[in-house]
């Protein structure tokens, strides 16, 4: 192609960028240590590990907390059905002691309100076996209640539990983590210091070490991309 379409100076520069690549791969092949490398999969294997625990203990929170909130709906339905028997109660009570006021006025006249008295009577039976069925309603939601509450109490233990030990599975995670990066970084040392046992160092006439002139040793003087200057 012509030199507008791909400048000449483009392709050189292309070209020191392919031989730079493949001698950092060639000094990588060279350098590299498996061992360390089994130990980095190693240690992330656990890491994976930790974590598919951690979510297991998440999802059992989840469930645990979901089963607390249906408790505690149920809990809440309970009581309010208490409270609209207990008004019902009330209610009742209240027309009882209608009842009754109305028997100590119809009771002056015996003679002539006798039949309104055996009415408001009958009335008193109907409105106290109401009142004796509302309150073994009462009881036994009562008794309802208390069962819901232990089991709450006892789902909020298993969720504390569970918590603890998501606690010392992300403890783990780190510990694991760092053992991670301190093999990496081990790994590192390593293939640097087989660069540096490999290539050895250039010696002055006055047997002073200048810096290693091996390609393929990074970060040391004068030492460019793993390549001399």
């Amino acid at each position: 192609r012509s030199e507008t379409h791909f400048p000449l100076w483009k392709s050189r520069c292309c070209f020191r960028e392919l031989v730079f690549v493949r001698r950092e791969i060639r000094w990588f092949e060279v350098n590299f240590d498996p061992t360390d490398w089994s130990r980095v999969e190693m240690d992330w294997s656990r890491v994976k590990t930790d974590w598919s625990r951690v979510e297991m203990d998440w999802s059992r929170v989840k469930a645990d907390w979901s089963r607390v909130e249906v408790d505690w709906s149920r809990a809440k339905a309970v009581w309010s059905r208490v409270k609209t028997d207990w008004s019902r109660v009330k209610a009742d009570w209240s027309r009882a002691k209608a009842v009754w006021s109305r028997v100590k006025t119809d009771w002056s006249r015996v003679k002539t309100d006798w039949s309104r008295v055996k009415a408001d009577w009958s009335r008193v039976k109907t409105d106290w076996s109401r009142a004796k069925a509302v309150w073994s309603r009462v009881k036994t939601d009562w008794s309802r209640v208390k069962a819901d509450w232990s089991r709450a109490k006892a789902d909020w233990s298993r969720a504390k539990a569970v918590w603890s030990r998501v606690k010392t599975d992300w403890s783990r995670v780190k510990t694991d983590w760092s053992r991670v990066k301190a093999d990496w970084s081990r790994l590192l040392i390593n293939g640097l210091h087989v660069c540096v046992v490999k290539n050895g160092f250039h010696r002055l006439p006055n047997n002073s070490p200048s810096p290693p002139r091996a390609a393929g040793c990074p970060g040391f003087p004068k030492v460019k991309y793993g390549h001399p200057s």
